[in-house]
């Protein structure tokens, strides 16, 4: 099923590339069903989080009916309020950190809605990353797992890390609520051969971000940077992967994004991903 990241769809209010769309959130369900799309991935920032009209008892009836005027599904929500402020560890560069009581939160307040994946960001966002923070973050993870079972959750971890250690991470937790988010646009930047990443992940891939960037640069327009689709699109389908893919694709702030998106979306269609 494709989707797209939320706010993908409005003008960015504070220039950056992605943030939740707090004044034009319910018009994005109707822009999405024209371009085609079936979901849209939730952004949860870390400013004023349990303030999210998703938590918000009064306004989830106004979600659940604008999902069906325009047949749009949420099945995930990026949980970017832990890029700010992680659990496991502090973040250097905001100087933030939470706890899992924050994750739990976010779980338990969900239940009333169809979001049943929480992509867990680990990205260099969030500050410096090594082996005492992988165990810590293990840690973290494994306490929370009779919680996911109970408000029946997956967590999908997007993580820049190298192979090993992302086979230790998986090795560690229960495939029954932990899986991976693979943002191919990331993987490609960081040079790992997607069959090498992709064979280390299989059958614990969750949730897909689709994007393309440089060879250890920027995020940039579809099939224009690193990313192999072609090879990924093949890999994906030897595994029978039929989950979520969601755009999150370059910006361009100076152009109509909506055709944008458009193109994006046509792109998708030459590896059947639309289907």
């Amino acid at each position: 099923m494709i989707g797209i990241m939320q706010g993908r769809l409005s003008k960015s209010l504070t220039g950056k590339i992605q943030e939740f769309p707090i004044n034009t959130w319910e018009k994005e369900f109707e822009l999405a069903n024209k371009l085609g799309l079936r979901a849209i991935e939730w952004t949860l920032d870390y400013a004023d989080f349990k303030l999210n009209p998703l938590f918000n008892l009064k306004e989830q009836p106004k979600i659940k009916s604008l999902q069906d005027q325009f047949s749009i599904k949420i099945p995930s929500i990026t949980l970017d309020c832990f890029v700010e402020a992680p659990f496991y560890k502090l973040n250097e560069i905001t100087g933030l950190t939470s706890d899992t009581n924050d994750l739990l939160w976010i779980a338990e307040n969900l239940q009333n809605t169809e979001v049943r994946i929480l992509v867990l960001p680990i990205v260099a966002e969030s500050g410096v990353f090594n082996k005492n923070y992988l165990s810590n973050l293990i840690r973290c993870l494994n306490t929370i797992e009779k919680d996911l079972a109970r408000t029946k959750k997956q967590i999908a971890i997007e993580c820049e890390f190298d192979i090993n250690s992302m086979a230790t991470l998986l090795s560690e937790l229960n495939p029954d609520y932990f899986g991976i988010n693979f943002d191919m646009g990331n993987s490609a930047s960081l040079g790992h051969n997607p069959e090498e990443e992709l064979t280390v992940c299989r059958g614990r891939i969750l949730n897909i971000h689709i994007k393309d960037r440089l060879l250890a640069g920027h995020t940039v327009k579809l099939g224009s940077g690193a990313v192999n689709f072609q090879k990924i699109a093949q890999l994906l389908n030897d595994q029978g992967y039929a989950g979520n893919m969601i755009l999150q694709a370059a910006r361009d702030f100076k152009k109509d994004e909506t055709k944008l998106i458009a193109s994006y979306i046509d792109f998708c269609r030459k590896f059947d991903w639309m289907v």
